[in-house]
């Protein structure tokens, strides 16, 4: 695909990126209109604020939301073909989940989601991106081969063996791990991770498996 093609398909992926903080920068415009007293430093403030809110995940905030990463992922993927440096995608959810919500309740069920969301941001690098991509399913797009990639995921398991509320309920986690080709689409690289983590279910969870 010539660069042109591909700046045109990054261009169309964040105006749709910007069309959901429209309805948010209307409250600033709300708030302007009726003060008319703000400083620089406090509109600043109110920017960040809406930009938080509006790339995070509901419910484990430490995590960015399923939509604003996948844009992080094709800006990314873009740096990666030009540059030709390696990046890793981590899928892993937790094992036997639904026991909890059955169990315990979902409230109990939504604490343990909000610490393995801690548990994450504590283990990985600052050049890692993670989200949650649904229900308690988390991906992590990580610099570097499946090698390295494989060490973000131990530090993971290790943050979550020392978690009290976590160690509580005897929380494991099943991963996949892939490695991006230069042939990739957003849709081939997430499907097989997607696929890696399928395997480490088949063969009995608890385990991080590489497609």
């Amino acid at each position: 695909m010539k660069t042109r093609a591909k700046k045109a398909i990054l261009t169309v992926s964040l105006n749709k990126l910007i069309d959901s903080f429209k309805k948010e920068v209307k409250t600033v415009d709300k708030i302007l209109a009726e003060e008319n007293k703000l400083s620089i430093h406090e509109i600043k403030e109110i920017g960040e604020k809406l930009f938080y809110l509006a790339s995070r995940d509901t419910l484990m905030k430490e995590l960015h939301n399923r939509a604003f990463f996948e844009e992080i992922v094709l800006m990314k993927i873009d740096k990666a073909r030009r540059s030709r440096s390696k990046l890793s995608l981590i899928f892993f959810d937790l094992d036997d989940f639904k026991k909890i919500n059955t169990q315990h309740g979902h409230w109990v069920g939504s604490k343990v989601l909000i610490e393995f969301g801690k548990s994450i941001i504590e283990a990985v690098r600052r050049s890692d991106v993670a989200c949650r991509y649904g229900g308690d399913e988390i991906a992590i797009l990580a610099e570097g081969n499946t090698k390295i990639a494989k060490k973000v995921a131990g530090r993971i398991k290790n943050k979550i063996k020392n978690n009290r509320t976590l160690k509580k309920y005897k929380l494991t986690f099943s991963g996949g791990i892939t490695q991006f080709k230069k042939e990739d689409t957003l849709k081939t690289f997430f499907n097989r991770a997607d696929k890696a983590l399928y395997l480490s279910k088949k063969k009995g969870k608890n385990q991080i498996a590489v497609w």
